[in-house]
């Protein structure tokens, strides 16, 4: 379920997962850099993020170029986590600030400008990311929540838009990739024990959920490119070592399924015919199955 509406306040902070570009930190005070924030073109630009107050951050930035230092604060809380990276597909880094009541605080500073908004969820947050993921230039923060919400911050279009997974809570593995072959990684989720057998792909750039039901429980899961068709596919091994199937997300449909059977001593993934795409290769004692998504067989060699 997509859903774009005024955020409601909450509270805490979970444990969190970062991944973006210059630097991070968990509150105090910190510096980011160097890097180019003001877009002049001179990366040894330095941010300072520091708390004057209990419930105020201040951002100040002192650039490499020889401009005058600038300062930027926001008064809805103290820092949690500070980072530098392209939120608008211009030149110069943004600074994104995520404060302590489930603000974010963005710093532009080759426009001279802030831009603050409450998360929908607030901050009981459990990953933050940031990843290019609607096809526009300019990277965006998704914030995804225990509960099994997902937040996405698009700094470019000054918008949030907030999603509810297929399965909530019950999420364990989050992963980004260019699944369906448009411009725009999609965000691929699946789930516990209780509803394993469950993908869900987020697809920010058209604003959907798309879910696939392989039938069971994972051991392997991995990412990559199995029919040579556009965009990534997602592949599962089964517990049983038997079966596996690959979602190829820019078709739709079912998960292609496949079965090899039991006794191989080691699997892997490799192009094995030479045309584009891997296949998943079963070694037994005498012999190799080869399963081959791209012409949807199991074959012998």
């Amino acid at each position: 379920m997509y859903r774009s509406l005024r955020p409601i306040r909450s509270v805490l902070l979970a444990a969190l997962a970062v991944l973006g570009s210059a630097g991070t930190a968990f509150a105090g005070t910190t510096t980011i850099g160097p890097a180019d924030f003001n877009g002049d073109g001179n990366a040894g630009d330095y941010a300072t993020i520091s708390d004057p107050t209990t419930t105020s951050t201040k951002v100040t930035i002192t650039h490499g170029g020889g401009a005058a230092t600038t300062t930027y604060t926001s008064s809805f809380g103290f820092w949690r986590v500070a980072t530098g990276s392209d939120l608008n597909g211009l030149t110069g880094q943004e600074i994104a600030v995520v404060l302590s009541n489930g603000y974010v605080f963005i710093v532009d500073d080759t426009a001279k400008t802030k831009w603050e908004r409450h998360l929908l969820q607030g901050d009981l947050w459990k990953t933050e990311f940031f990843n290019e993921l609607n096809g526009v230039a300019g990277n965006e923060i998704s914030f995804t929540y225990a509960n099994g919400w997902v937040t996405v911050i698009d700094y470019k279009a000054k918008a949030e838009r907030d999603y509810n997974l297929t399965f909530g809570a019950a999420w364990t593995v989050q992963s980004f990739a260019d699944l369906n072959g448009a411009a725009g990684n999609e965000i691929a989720y699946t789930y516990n024990v209780t509803n394993a057998g469950w993908v869900t792909v987020l697809d920010d750039k058209t604003h959907v959920l798309r879910s696939y039901y392989l039938g069971y429980s994972w051991s392997n899961y991995t990412i990559d490119e199995m029919n040579g068709r556009t965009g990534k596919d997602i592949f599962a091994l089964g517990i049983n070592g038997t079966q596996m199937g690959v979602i190829e997300d820019s078709a739709g449909g079912s998960p292609h399924q496949y079965v090899v059977p039991s006794g191989w001593s080691s699997w892997s993934l490799a192009d094995k015919d030479g045309f584009a795409g891997l296949e998943a290769v079963f070694q037994y004692s005498t012999y190799q199955k080869w399963v081959t998504d791209r012409t949807k067989t199991v074959t012998t060699h």
